[in-house]
């Protein structure tokens, strides 16, 4: 009997310590399932974003224009770091209303403290990328709603340069001594002619005349004639 009553309390024990395992496993499991659907719910497109702040009867595309500039607002406030992407998606659908959803998204970070200089500057060129032909409007609205910010409204608002167009653009008249790719350089006391190009009188060095009239169709040697219709 002593022995049975010895061995009683290391075998209740044992029991107990895989009754503590066994709770804990089954506790992380219940934890992983409770917040893996919310990760995963986090994971919504920028539209569906904007329309879980919509009334529950509307669409983005049906909605008034406070009822989308309230979605807006409630969307970029939950999820500030897709500001641009809610910007560009909302101003997408609902053009009319580009600009006021640049400008109230711009007021509603800068009262939340969270505009900076990439974000204002992401924001406008998404409003811009939605609506370009209301860029005037949207650029010079920004500006009002967050001055400071000027220079990085502006580049937003700045088109990018064509290939070939960094240094400026081609003259159609080439410097002397690049005319038909004749070489000698440029001799500046050199005696100058007149060439009427499409009605146009160019000055160009009287050794390279010749190379201009081949090189510019409708050119003519000589000075243009006031008469109309002549250099046609």
């Amino acid at each position: 009997m002593r022995r049975l009553l010895t061995l009683f309390p290391g075998e209740h024990f044992g029991f107990l310590k895989s009754a503590l395992v066994l709770f804990g496993l089954t506790l992380g499991f219940a934890f992983w399932a409770a917040t893996a659907p919310v990760a995963k719910a986090k994971e919504i497109s920028p539209a569906e974003m904007i329309q879980s702040k919509l009334p529950p009867n509307k669409t983005l595309a049906t909605a008034t224009k406070p009822e989308v500039l309230s979605a807006v607002w409630g969307a970029v406030r939950k999820w500030q770091n897709d500001a641009p992407q809610i910007v560009g998606t909302a101003a997408a659908a609902r053009k009319e209303f580009a600009a006021d959803i640049v400008v109230e998204t711009i007021r509603s970070l800068r009262a939340l403290k969270a505009l900076d200089r990439d974000l204002v500057g992401q924001i406008v060129a998404a409003g811009l990328s939605a609506n370009p032909e209301a860029a005037s409007n949207i650029i010079d609205l920004a500006v009002q709603a967050a001055p400071d910010f000027r220079e990085a409204i502006e580049t937003a608002g700045t088109p990018a340069e064509a290939p070939g167009l960094a240094n400026g653009p081609t003259n159609q008249n080439p410097p002397p001594g690049s005319i038909g790719g004749g070489g000698g350089g440029f001799n500046p006391e050199e005696r100058k002619v007149t060439v009427c190009d499409n009605g146009q009188n160019v000055q160009v060095p009287a050794s390279q005349e010749e190379a201009y009239l081949h090189s510019h169709a409708g050119s003519r040697a000589g000075a243009c004639q006031v008469t109309p219709g002549v250099n046609r």
